[in-house]
């Protein structure tokens, strides 16, 4: 929603790509100290977005909890303010005149970077500019698992010999006894987009629960107790 730029003042990706949360994070992590400011305009911050609340909501937390928020009447007062955050001025202004130029011809898809959707200007005071810092909810790799959250590997044996290439046909994949994983641990799930940590974890976890409960009935270890999951349905 709103506009991205770094701290020398340029924007550095489309920040209408994905939902936030994993394509401009990753960006903002590129960029120096990781650091980032979104700047938005009166309608841009009430403007809500795929049933989310309005940015002025997040924006009134980060000012509540001490977070570093600058607002002004016009674009050229946030800029000065920003200063404070070493952001140089005049880049600031050329970025945001050059971006509303673009979105208000509806031409946002020729910036570079471009701006595909939400071609919205920053023209409706007041502005505001809160600066933001990447951050890491959990990683998206992990331990590959069969379908029952059994983790696998490549092959029965381990060696000290240094890595080979090898033919295909040459590949096991077994899974390793009594060892299931679930949740943030489990990999191949958001190979590219956020899929949703809850519900990963809650799905793999369920499938992981039952498989060892099973495990262990199929053992014959009657010391480890039932557990009874109630079936999903859509």
């Amino acid at each position: 929603m709103s506009v991205a730029i770094n701290l020398d003042g340029k924007r550095f990706t489309d920040e209408s790509q994905g939902t936030g949360e994993e394509d401009l994070n990753f960006h903002i992590a590129q960029q120096r100290e990781a650091t980032a400011i979104y700047i938005v305009d009166a309608k841009l911050a009430n403007m809500e977005w795929k049933d989310n609340p309005p940015a002025r909501v997040a924006i009134g937390r980060a000012r509540s909890a001490g977070g570093p928020v600058f607002e002004a009447d016009t674009l050229e007062e946030l800029a000065e303010k920003m200063l404070a955050w070493g952001v140089p001025r005049n880049q600031t202004i050329t970025t945001i005149d050059e971006y509303n130029a673009s979105v208000s011809r509806e031409e946002g898809a020729t910036l570079v970077p471009p701006r595909k959707k939400t071609q919205v200007p920053l023209a409706v005071g007041p502005f505001t500019a809160v600066k933001v810092k990447a951050a890491v909810t959990f990683t998206c790799g992990g331990l590959k698992a069969d379908l029952d959250m059994r983790v696998i590997r490549r092959s029965n044996s381990v060696s000290s010999f240094k890595h080979m290439r090898a033919d295909v046909d040459d590949l096991k994949v077994n899974f390793i006894a009594n060892l299931f994983v679930a949740g943030c641990d489990l990999g191949g799930i958001s190979n590219w987009g956020y899929m949703g940590g809850l519900s990963q974890a809650l799905v793999s976890g369920r499938v992981a629960g039952r498989a060892a409960t099973e495990a262990v009935a199929a053992r014959g270890q009657d010391s480890c107790p039932s557990v009874e999951l109630p079936v999903l349905s859509q």
